[in-house]
């Protein structure tokens, strides 16, 4: 393979990003909602408004089996076929990178085999490099089925079985994804991170690596979008933005509605995402997961049919508009590195509960800027609950001090210098302004 390489001249460099989602201009172009990756739209917008870095966009992507080149308002993208082959990721990297001048190559998230080929690639071709941690999947296998019952856990649909994703095939796949993880960061000599419990969790892997503190954009709507208001949203009202695997811990958030809705009975929690428990059709009843069933059980047991909304797949303002509605956000996750929903959740001012977990302490503060519980305590989630929807000094305290470290922590402008200054710090040996 050869490689063509630039002067290296600060104001014409390209950086190819491996990425495991796309953002919202490739989706649109494939008639896809986008759903996820706030994290990369933030961080790519601002860097295309600035002159000397040019984005070449690699998308791992599951959906298709060939190379393929989109060109987009003069954008360049590549939607790489997502596998387990070695042998047919080298194959596809290296049909993608023939064609490129390369001056660095920035590779988001370590769990997946493309992410430890490509640097298997820059290594061997000496193409210098960074890597950004999303979450610590190793971590998050220990903690994937906290409170699943395993009546539960070995359980399984047909579907499942055939298509190999039962839980326990999700946690073993969470497992071999961490061992890619480690091995990676093992091997990697720099790394972006933004939590305290990620930074002494990789220097606990690799005590050599460069690690660069960087923390995250948010989508763009959530800088321009109006604050929280008290007297605007619907009381007791909580919202959470994900639910549909374990590790996001909705089992223990129903938990403790049962508890609460003793006290506040007209309680409504509204879901962001796939409506897990729809029964409507044969086809859905046939595709529900083990851990949709357990769910769909565990709503009716607990008698919360009427205090679920499940609102199928937001976009970046249907989030804004649900953030803003509701009097609580809710992060339950039994263990993350940092949540995204969390920060966009503090930056509009919305009140937020969540568990003490990874690196989410990194993000807020106990009492100031949410309350913390432990992942799996739902009888203190339920106290905490309702300690906040009936205390309205408290509600407008939060949403103060969540708009103020939030706006300072997601500044836009100093989060995009920060990144291009670790690129500079990369390529040149030194932040080059």
């Amino acid at each position: 393979m050869v490689f063509q390489y630039l002067s290296l001249e600060v104001d014409n460099v390209n950086v190819v990003w491996i990425c495991n989602v796309p953002n919202s201009e490739l989706s649109k172009s494939l008639d896809s909602k986008v759903v996820s990756g706030g994290w990369i739209e933030g961080a790519l917008n601002p860097i295309r408004k600035r002159n000397g870095f040019n984005i070449i966009y690699i998308w791992a992507n599951s959906n298709v089996n060939t190379v393929k080149k989109k060109i987009i308002n003069n954008h360049v993208y590549y939607l790489l076929p997502k596998c387990n082959k070695k042998d047919k990721l080298m194959m596809y990297f290296n049909s993608i990178f023939d064609n490129l001048i390369i001056d660095l190559v920035h590779i988001w998230g370590t769990e997946y085999l493309h992410s430890a080929i490509c640097l298997e690639i820059c290594e061997q071709f000496n193409i210098k490099y960074v890597i950004s941690i999303q979450g610590l999947i190793a971590n998050c296998a220990l903690a994937y089925n906290i409170k699943i019952p395993f009546s539960v856990i070995y359980k399984f649909s047909l579907v499942e079985l055939i298509r190999r994703n039962t839980l326990t095939n999700q946690i073993k796949s969470f497992i071999s994804n961490g061992i890619t993880e480690r091995e990676l960061i093992k091997k990697a000599k720099y790394i972006i991170g933004r939590t305290n419990w990620d930074r002494e969790n990789i220097l606990s892997i690799n005590k050599k690596i460069h690690y660069y503190h960087c923390n995250e954009n948010l989508r763009s709507s959530f800088y321009q979008a109006k604050k929280w208001n008290i007297n605007e949203c619907e009381k007791n009202s909580i919202f959470v933005s994900q639910a549909s695997y374990p590790l996001k811990g909705f089992h223990v958030l129903l938990y403790a509605l049962s508890i609460v809705r003793e006290d506040i009975p007209d309680i409504t929690v509204y879901v962001a995402g796939y409506d897990i428990i729809k029964r409507n059709d044969i086809k859905s009843r046939i595709l529900k997961s083990s851990y949709a069933r357990y769910i769909s059980k565990l709503i009716r047991s607990l008698n919360l049919e009427n205090n679920i909304k499940f609102l199928g797949p937001l976009e970046e303002k249907e989030m804004i508009v649900y953030y803003l509605k509701t009097n609580i956000f809710c992060n339950c996750s039994l263990m993350e590195n940092s949540s995204n929903s969390l920060s966009e959740a503090m930056i509009l001012g919305v009140p937020v509960i969540s568990s003490y977990v990874g690196g989410i302490p990194s993000l807020a503060e106990n009492d100031s800027n949410t309350f913390f519980y432990c992942a799996y305590d739902y009888l203190h989630l339920a106290a905490l609950i309702k300690k906040l929807l009936l205390d309205t000094d408290v509600q407008n305290q939060m949403s103060k001090n969540n708009i103020l470290r939030a706006e300072l922590r997601h500044n836009i402008d100093s989060n995009t210098d920060k990144l291009l200054s670790i690129y500079k710090e990369i390529l040149f040996g030194r932040s080059i302004k």
